[in-house]
């Protein structure tokens, strides 16, 4: 089995989805800039901080090629946020239902380089 199957095969063990992206500059970034500009992020600052990062991975990863993409689906089963509820309660968006997403996606994480780590020593 190729290296890039097996990792995946891994990774899909932690997460609901996972994927290999090219490390490259994706013209769909341009948005994450307009929706800042927009003041959308509010005070999210590390958002616009970051921007050159998230366009341009080797910032971060000097001489990367291909990243691994990972993914957890927060829908807790509830019913959906726009059902029908009383008028007089909030709205809490669906990821903020669960456990805090940082620490569950980091702790899979971590848990994921452990077993690369494991599987493909250097």
């Amino acid at each position: 089995m190729a290296t890039s199957a097996r990792v995946l095969e891994r990774a899909r063990e932690f997460f609901d989805l996972a994927g290999i992206a090219e490390v490259r500059r994706y013209p769909e970034m341009q948005r994450v800039r307009e929706w800042v500009a927009r003041g959308y992020a509010a005070d999210m600052h590390y958002i616009e901080r970051r921007l050159d990062e998230r366009e341009d991975l080797t910032r971060v990863l000097p001489g990367a090629r291909s990243v691994l993409v990972c993914a957890l689906d927060y829908d807790t089963g509830e019913p959906d946020s726009r059902a029908a509820r009383d008028p007089a309660t909030g709205w809490v968006s669906r990821y903020a239902w669960g456990d805090d997403y940082h620490e569950l996606v980091g702790q899979r994480l971590a848990r994921l380089v452990e077993a690369l780590r494991r599987e493909f020593p250097e």
